[in-house]
């Protein structure tokens, strides 16, 4: 297969735009679609003899992948994943950090202030957005089966952290409010 430079110019800028998380819920339908239609069709991926199809498979597959790695660290095994999540969110911390210095609007999850709760704010990234891929990516490369074992054992993970600090807020909410009836019953507020 031979590819001139202005097809692998074309391929290179498709797989870098689709990283941008504003088409994230289309390229899944559209990888749903698809694979529901090749299921439908019993069609095989690269069949086509049509040129333009057939590099328009390439194109989308290559992109897919590309997304996927880039949506790829809660896929990793746990101790890896962690040292992913966290150094993305200090990425985007940063680049808040940044976005606030220039007085410009901070984007979306770009601000530490508001990132109260990581291990909550996992399990929706996890669920909306990370696993809805990568359960069709599976029906592409049945291989990556293993990376939604991983994604299950890390989802699972942050929904015991997510738990686990539910309830001890809910603790020290009660702590504080037992204390504050107290001090109002010895007269001290």
């Amino acid at each position: 297969l031979w590819v001139d430079y202005s097809t692998f110019r074309r391929l290179v800028i498709s797989m870098v735009l689709h990283t941008d998380m504003a088409r994230h819920q289309e390229q899944v339908r559209n990888l749903k679609h698809t694979v529901k239609w090749k299921k439908t069709t019993n069609a095989s991926w690269f069949d086509s003899k049509d040129p333009q199809v057939w590099m328009k498979e390439v194109e989308t597959l290559l992109s897919l992948c590309v997304h996927c790695a880039d949506l790829s660290g809660p896929c990793r095994p746990q101790v890896f994943m962690r040292r992913w999540t966290d150094r993305v969110l200090q990425e985007f911390w940063r680049q808040g950090d940044l976005e606030k210095d220039q007085a410009l609007p901070i984007g979306l999850g770009n601000d530490r202030s508001k990132a109260k709760d990581v291990p909550l704010g996992q399990v929706f990234f996890i669920n909306g957005f990370v696993k809805p891929l990568w359960v069709q990516w599976k029906e592409v490369i049945p291989e990556v089966e293993i990376c939604l074992k991983n994604l299950d054992m890390n989802l699972d993970y942050w929904k015991d952290l997510a738990k686990a600090r539910k309830e001890e807020s809910k603790k020290n909410d009660n702590d504080k409010t037992e204390e504050g009836r107290s001090e109002m019953k010895n007269g001290k507020k």
